[in-house]
């Protein structure tokens, strides 16, 4: 979903390149850096289980949403990516998709595997694949022994995305698949919100690039007397790590829930036991009083002269 900073008129949408292992995911994120010739930083940020990698503030002319500047944060999680923390973090609030798919016939099956494995993962977030903006990327084309396009099609582009023929490595077709999903993202995001005012332009031109470049994020506040002073700066700097807290708050709120979960059910079994401890002791107090009552029979009470 996409951050908006109403007091800089900013709106942030995130895309995330997805795809089996070795496919090229980082290849495109370094190749779109590199051609983008930005000062801000491809960051590489280490998780638990695995690490993410992304970078910042990239504005494409697009055009804006009312007043409200549009740019973008591109991400994606290299490797098997298993930890399900890192991939929540990766997917977590993602506008839109990019799914990298490894063009030589033996890796089909793997490709077809991460498609589901993404559905399912995203579900877990509460997204729907279907309805998310989502390209294809049909990339290592400068390679021996491939798939054809209509195989790749066919197996996993049922819904008739668009896609690209692509070699990351070359550089080939790696500006248009971002162009592609961000226009996607725009589209909806200027639906959804009723405020386009869209720039007339094509997947395929190249006049368009002239005009992306980066942007570096705002510098962090300065501290007076020590104190960190709260700004704008400070507000989009710590974004990234606002959204990681975020994550691990889920996660800390969910396993409470679970304690919680289990505090009730001991509860349960307390009262219970508590219930059936109170039951007996009752029992056995009735019993000792016939018990008394009945020995006690015929007996002359202490002081009653009888």
């Amino acid at each position: 979903m996409a951050q908006v900073n109403f007091q800089k008129s900013l709106m942030r949408f995130k895309i995330v390149y997805y795809g089996p292992h070795l496919c090229g995911k980082t290849t495109n994120l370094e190749e779109l850096h590199n051609m983008l010739g930005g000062n801000t930083d491809l960051v590489s940020l280490q998780t638990e289980g695995d690490r993410i990698i992304f970078f910042d503030y990239v504005p494409l002319n697009l055009g804006k949403l009312g007043n409200i500047e549009t740019v973008f944060r591109i991400y994606t999680v290299p490797g098997k990516a298993l930890d399900s923390k890192t991939l929540k973090m990766a997917l977590g609030d993602v506008d839109g998709i990019v799914f990298v798919a490894d063009s030589r016939k033996k890796e089909m099956p793997n490709n077809v595997e991460s498609l589901f494995n993404l559905e399912e993962n995203l579900a877990q977030e509460g997204v729907e694949l279907s309805p998310l903006p989502m390209v294809f990327q049909y990339n290592k084309r400068d390679l021996d022994n491939l798939a054809s396009i209509e195989k790749m099609e066919a197996d996993l582009n049922q819904a008739g995305r668009p896609y690209f023929a692509a070699s990351a490595l070359k550089g080939e077709n790696v500006k248009k698949t971002l162009l592609a999903i961000a226009q996607q993202v725009y589209d909806v995001a200027a639906e959804r919100s009723g405020l386009a005012d869209p720039v007339e332009r094509t997947v395929d031109g190249e006049d368009n690039w002239s005009s992306i470049s980066m942007v570096p994020p705002p510098p962090p506040a300065e501290k007076i007397s020590g104190t960190p002073q709260p700004s704008d700066g400070d507000e989009d700097s710590s974004d990234e790590q606002v959204s990681l807290l975020k994550s691990q708050f889920v996660e800390i709120r969910e396993e409470i829930a679970e304690i919680g979960i289990k505090i009730d059910e001991l509860r349960a079994v307390l009262s219970r036991n508590s219930l059936k401890e109170t039951d007996k002791c009752f029992s056995d107090y009735l019993e000792d009083v016939e018990e008394t009552s009945a020995s006690n029979k015929g007996k002359k009470l202490p002081g009653s002269g009888r």
